[in-house]
């Protein structure tokens, strides 16, 4: 079956193709960067996959590990990516953006378990690794040498967050525990205690002075950095919260869940009261919502889940996704620029019989005449089927 994808401005609606195991390939983390116009997505395929931002094309899909990759992060000045993986191992790459490529420029060896958590410092110089051995371990980037002390935590360590002054590192674990820690030194500074479970993502705000992290509790926290004290707890979902995106402009905070709810909090509520504005995700993701990103204009969000998929979400629009990415087929692609899409396939006027209950008579010869992806198998799709 060859299937393909057109974008333009249009009216979004949803056909179920067969199922296929596209579902146990999880997406485990993604990563946008706004400067380079790109989207880098990882899955427990031990793949990495880029797509273009403003065209929608999938550039590259590349095997990084042997093993399931976890986690991704992007420095958009040195070009470089980094990827944790199951394997035990933190790998750092680098990107030619001129044709996506990306080459293995050393392998960063050391953790007992798996690497959970990747990121590079502020100036590309360091990479920090979190694992499920209980470590956070920093490296320098050029010589891949081991850098400072092993920060000890005696829990999986999910989640790691460097300061922008490169003085600080939070870091959030499956004891629950958020912890700060002095980078020079290698010394914990302060212990934060109050969710009641796992925390798997932690963030730092207002220029250092606030963190919010997010946990299976089904909360997230914003705490003061300088005391430690609970400055809001936000409760609301019906799951155990697995990541969140915070706006460029800190006004919003969006979180996901893993029932596949994403929610919206108003930062800057009446008197510095967080708010929920809104929620939505009932017709999106089938699984746990693993990852979540937003674009530098807060029109659109995108998520990755554990069914399979990455969806990008207009911020202002609850009831659909905007577009569906199976993703591990060669060349899909989507466009979150221009709200559009076209969806058909060889036999269009076979596999597309109905919208709103009526036929496509006339879209087969045009639709006939693009051949945009590959084969594939039997796999289901949610596809956007999008018309003027």
């Amino acid at each position: 079956m060859i299937v393909f994808v057109v974008l333009m401005l249009c009216t979004v609606f949803t056909i179920e193709f067969a199922r296929s195991e596209y579902q146990t390939n999880w997406i485990t983390d993604i990563k946008l960067s706004h400067a380079d116009e790109l989207l880098f997505a990882v899955s427990r395929d031990g793949t990495l996959k880029i797509w273009d931002l403003d065209s929608g094309v999938l550039l590259n899909a590349v095997m990084v590990h042997e093993d399931w990759v976890l986690s991704v992060d992007y420095h958009p000045g040195t070009k470089m990516l980094v990827t944790g993986s199951a394997d035990n191992t933190a790998r750092i790459w680098r990107l030619d953006t001129g044709n996506a490529s990306v080459e293995l420029v050393r392998t960063l060896s050391g953790h007992e378990d798996w690497v959970s958590t990747v990121v590079f410092a502020q100036d590309g110089k360091r990479v920090i690794t979190g694992s499920d051995d209980g470590t956070v371990r920093i490296w320098d980037t050029a010589s891949g040498e081991r850098w400072g002390q092993i920060l000890e935590h005696g829990a999986w360590v999910n989640d790691v967050f460097i300061t922008a002054d490169e003085r600080y590192l939070v870091t959030g674990s499956a004891d629950g525990v958020v912890r700060i820690w002095n980078l020079a030194r290698g010394e914990l500074v302060r212990s934060l205690r109050g969710h009641n479970s796992s925390v798997e993502r932690v963030s730092v705000i207002s220029d250092g002075e606030k963190i919010v992290s997010a946990s299976t509790d089904r909360s997230v926290k914003i705490w003061e950095f300088d005391t430690g004290s609970v400055l809001r707890n936000l409760t609301g979902h019906d799951g155990g919260v697995l990541a969140f995106v915070v706006s460029d402009d800190e006004s919003e905070l969006v979180t996901v869940d893993s029932p596949g709810q994403i929610r919206f909090w108003d930062l800057e509520g009446i008197g510095g009261m967080p708010k929920s504005i809104r929620a939505f995700g009932d017709k999106g993701h089938g699984d746990w919502i693993l990852a979540i990103d937003m674009t530098a204009d807060r029109r659109h969000l995108v998520t990755g889940s554990a069914d399979g998929t990455i969806r990008l979400w207009r911020t202002d629009d609850q009831q659909e996704p905007l577009a569906v990415l199976i993703g591990w087929s060669d060349g899909e692609f989507f466009s979150y620029r221009y709200d559009v899409g076209w969806v058909g396939s060889e036999r269009s006027t076979e596999r597309l019989l109905t919208i709103n209950g009526k036929r496509i008579e006339d879209l087969g010869e045009a639709l006939s005449t693009l051949n945009l992806l590959g084969e594939t198998d039997d796999h289901e799709r949610r596809i956007l089927i999008l018309l003027i």
